[in-house]
């Protein structure tokens, strides 16, 4: 048989509105620290499972926030959904979570099912596809929807990471490195958000810098020209004369580094190249990889003040960038390495 309110307050001798109160975090709950131990200890003893559609259907709060993701998510998303859970169990609350992929269809119906949860809000981590986050802002009703890490500013809140002041952070510290010609190399077509910011915060420095694209499939292992691409970029760089590569992100920084040794070149000495993520293995490679560090944890504590702000009924909208930081590694020292073998 399914333990009820009353068998809590039974079980500790209170009444079963102040068990409810106390259980389901009322601002007019006004018990006791030893009434409330005794309540909690009571709901444990009985393994009490509280009924949240009951809840919900007083008017309260499910404590639940829905999260969307992308079924082929990258491993920032992971890293930031791993983020939002710390910051969920701080707020007693838990996700719900649904995932799409490359279908704004699919989106809108994974919205539609975490709202018929009676989620308290929506994440959105899944809208890298145009004009996402003004869809989702438009699907929200009475729950309230962030779009996170890859969004336009639009008529909506949104909490991305400063992507554009990263690699502004990168190429500065190139050329305070020594450096002279670094260049942008990217993996195809700057579509997304998150690309279109690497490249402006590339030209924020370098006005008149020169952007490298590959093919986007050069950094999967499975690709059949993969070597061949990165060869190519390597033959590239090394006849226009560049001395730097800044790259948007750490795979492919560490492919590039690879082939340019091969090919002679040494680095840091003769060339600097900086990645982005921060990933594990950048701090592991022969070379260990300077790289640009979104903060994960501040964006998902941004998002949370965010959703609290919107279900607490703020109508104004935040674009919140959260400013990344840049770990300097081997990679990128070329001052360092001079200084520590003068000529």
């Amino acid at each position: 048989m399914r333990v009820t309110i009353k068998d809590v307050a039974a079980e500790a001798g209170v009444s079963f509105q102040v068990v409810s109160a106390i259980l389901n975090n009322y601002s007019y709950a006004r018990a006791s620290k030893e009434t409330r131990q005794r309540v909690t200890d009571a709901a444990r003893k009985l393994n009490y499972v509280p009924n949240i559609s009951a809840r919900i259907l007083q008017g309260g709060s499910s404590r639940m926030t829905g999260v969307l993701v992308d079924s082929r998510a990258s491993e920032n998303v992971l890293r930031v959904l791993a983020a939002l859970e710390k910051c969920a169990v701080v707020r007693e609350c838990r996700l719900l979570i649904s995932e799409a992929h490359d279908d704004p269809q699919r989106l809108r119906e994974g919205c539609r099912e975490l709202q018929q949860y009676g989620v308290d809000g929506i994440i959105a981590l899944a809208h890298s596809y145009p004009g996402i986050g003004s869809l989702l802002d438009s699907l929200a009703g009475d729950s309230k929807v962030i779009p996170v890490l890859d969004a336009d500013p639009g008529n909506y809140s949104a909490v991305v990471t400063d992507t554009a002041e990263g690699f502004a952070l990168a190429v500065r510290h190139l050329l305070a490195e020594g450096y002279r010609t670094p260049v942008l190399v990217m993996l195809g077509p700057a579509r997304h958000q998150s690309m279109k910011e690497r490249v402006r915060g590339f030209f924020r420095v370098l006005p008149g810098g020169r952007v490298l694209t590959l093919p986007e499939d050069c950094t999967d292992p499975a690709a059949d020209r993969r070597q061949e691409s990165i060869a190519a970029a390597v033959a590239e760089l090394r006849e226009t004369g560049a001395d730097a590569a800044v790259c948007s992100n750490d795979y492919l920084a560490a492919l590039l580094s690879r082939e340019l040794r091969k090919s002679g070149v040494r680095i840091p000495e003769d060339f600097g190249i900086t990645g982005y993520d921060n990933l594990r293995f950048c701090s592991s490679l022969d070379v260990e990889l300077t790289s640009v560090e979104p903060d994960f944890t501040e964006v998902a504590e941004s998002t949370f003040r965010l959703l609290e702000r919107k279900i607490a009924g703020a109508e104004e909208n935040c674009y919140v960038a959260v400013p990344p930081r840049l770990v300097v590694r081997a990679s990128s020292m070329r001052n360092q390495l001079f200084s520590n073998n003068p000529k």
